[in-house]
């Protein structure tokens, strides 16, 4: 249950968009990413929530995209599953443990473009004090200026898979699976 996730965030691996001199910073807005978790439920269905609360930057270099970086931090105790009792018991001891590891933490290590506006990112991911390699497979969505708030912004998707076992989460593995996947949805904004 850790969209991690989040890490992830991240994206980069675009490509068609305006041309920049060097690499730019962006910010993840913490209002405009969505981190959303599956995990198996009895078999029966998959259980869904939702992380929210992620912070970090994208460093991206539009020309050299493979040279880009992304860093991540998501606030565990942001889950949400519409029924508190549940948020509750995610939160605990048995599940996410998070008043020991509060967060997760995503950095990543190599992005592969795979295509006009695709690519992968792996990265190390923290959680519950452990850290282990995650890939996500992202699209670059846009990059432009959000007419709001009249700053350039840029927006990814990706999408990932991790193994409970593999974070030392191990409560009720065989009746809630221990996949989790997850997507993410992000806008950042530019830095300066």
């Amino acid at each position: 249950m850790r969209s991690i996730a989040v890490l992830a965030l991240a994206g980069f691996c675009s490509f068609a968009a305006p041309a920049f001199a060097a690499p730019v910073k962006y910010m993840l807005d913490h209002e405009h990413v969505w981190i959303t978790f599956r995990l198996g439920h009895l078999g029966f269905a998959q259980a869904v929530g939702t992380f929210s609360g992620t912070t970090g930057e994208i460093i991206f270099d539009i020309e050299k995209p493979a040279a880009s970086s992304v860093k991540a931090r998501i606030d565990l105790n942001s889950v949400h599953t519409a029924l508190p009792a549940r948020d509750k018991w995610l939160l605990s001891d048995k599940a996410l443990n998070a008043a020991r590891a509060p967060f997760a933490n995503f950095e990543s290590a190599s992005i592969n473009v795979t295509g006009k506006n695709t690519g992968t990112i792996t990265g190390n991911l923290t959680l519950n004090g452990v850290t282990k390699p995650v890939t996500l497979n992202v699209t670059f969505n846009k990059i432009g200026q959000n007419p709001l708030i009249k700053k350039e912004v840029i927006g990814f998707s990706a999408t990932g898979s991790l193994k409970r076992s593999d974070f030392d989460f191990k409560t009720f593995l065989g009746p809630l699976g221990d996949e989790v996947n997850f997507s993410i949805e992000l806008e950042a904004i530019r830095a300066d």
